[in-house]
């Protein structure tokens, strides 16, 4: 994407305009196809990752993607149609109470 391509995205109320994940769309998108070659489909990656490693999922994104990190990469996961938790403030507090995380 060109300056002025960024430009006139950054005007465009229809859209997030934060110029960082804007200049993440092509990058990511170069990611999925990357990831596609290797294993077919961007999708098969997605759902044959372990379950048991969901959040080994969150930091393969993370670490691979552009502007991936914190809760974007479950959040995205959960917009594909992918089992996972967000840990939502709520969420985390909820597993505090119960021990299961300081």
């Amino acid at each position: 994407m060109g300056a002025e391509h960024l430009e006139r995205l950054m005007q465009d109320t229809r859209i997030i305009r934060h110029l960082g994940k804007l200049k993440s769309v092509p990058r990511n998108a170069q990611f999925m196809l990357d990831v596609a070659r290797e294993k077919g489909s961007f999708g098969a990656l997605i759902a044959d990752w372990p379950v048991t490693d969901i959040v080994g999922l969150w930091k393969y994104l993370a670490k691979q993607g552009n502007q991936m990190g914190g809760l974007s990469a479950p959040r995205f996961l959960r917009m594909v149609g992918k089992d996972t938790f967000v840990p939502s403030n709520d969420v985390v507090a909820a597993l505090v109470a119960q021990d299961v995380i300081d």
